[in-house]
C-alpha cells in the first residue's frame, strides 16, 4: 500500500471534521504546555462531544504533546461517562505509539489505543498528517511539527497554533489565511465552531 492509498482509507473510515494534534515530542517549555496540551485534548473531546459524537481526533502516535493531548482526552471522557475516546493514532508502519498511550487507554476503556498505518517513514506521515486532518491544532514543536504545519499551510487546511507556546508554533503568529493563533482554549473552540458548525 502506498501513503496516499492509506489516507484515502482513513478518511473513508473517519467521518469529518478529523482534528489533529501536532507538537513537539519533547517539551521544551515544560511546565507551561503540559498542562496546555491536556486541556486542548480535553476541550477537543468536548467539542465533538457537543456535536452528536461527529467527528473524530487523531495525534502522530509520538509521546510529548501528542500523548498529553491524548491523556485530556481519555480523562475528559471518562470523566463525563463517554465509551469511546473517538481518536486514533496515526503512524507509519515501522513504528509503534508510545507506551503512554496504550497505558492511558487501557486505564480509561480497557482497550488499547486505535493506530492507522500511514506510510512506511515518518516523512510520509508528516505529510498524511494535513492529508488526513481536516484541520491540525499546534503546540510548541520542532522541526516535525514544522513540516506537518508546513503541509497544513500549502493544502490550505486550517492551522490552529498557539504561538506563545513556544517552537514552531511561535512563527505561525499571524491570522492570515488558513492559519488561526489562538492564546488559549477557549480561542481554539471558537475558531473550531466557526469552521465546523
Amino acid at each position: 500500500m502506498t501513503m496516499e492509498s492509506d489516507v484515502d482509507s482513513i478518511i473513508r473510515k473517519y467521518e469529518p471534521p478529523r482534528i489533529g494534534v501536532i507538537g513537539s515530542s519533547l517539551i521544551k517549555y515544560y511546565d507551561q504546555n503540559v498542562m496546555l496540551s491536556r486541556a486542548v485534548g480535553a476541550h477537543l473531546r468536548k467539542f465533538i462531544k457537543e456535536r452528536g459524537e461527529k467527528g473524530w481526533l487523531f495525534t502522530g502516535g509520538v509521546s510529548g504533546v501528542g500523548s498529553l493531548a491524548y491523556e485530556g482526552i481519555a480523562e475528559y471522557s471518562r470523566q463525563n461517562g463517554l465509551p469511546t475516546d473517538r481518536t486514533f493514532t496515526l503512524l507509519p508502519r515501522l513504528a509503534i505509539p508510545s507506551v503512554g498511550y496504550t497505558i492511558v487507554a487501557q486505564r480509561a476503556f480497557g482497550r488499547d489505543v486505535v493506530n492507522e498505518c500511514c506510510g512506511v517513514y515518518f516523512s510520509e506521515r508528516q505529510k498524511a498528517m494535513s492529508l488526513v486532518g481536516d484541520a491540525l491544532i499546534m503546540v510548541e514543536g520542532g522541526e516535525g511539527t514544522w513540516t506537518e504545519a508546513d503541509w497544513a499551510v500549502r493544502h490550505g487546511k486550517p492551522l490552529i497554533s498557539f504561538p506563545e507556546s513556544g517552537g514552531s508554533a511561535e512563527y505561525y503568529n499571524k491570522n492570515q489565511g488558513n492559519v488561526h493563533p489562538v492564546k488559549n482554549v477557549e480561542e481554539m473552540l471558537s475558531v473550531l465552531k466557526e469552521l465546523y458548525p
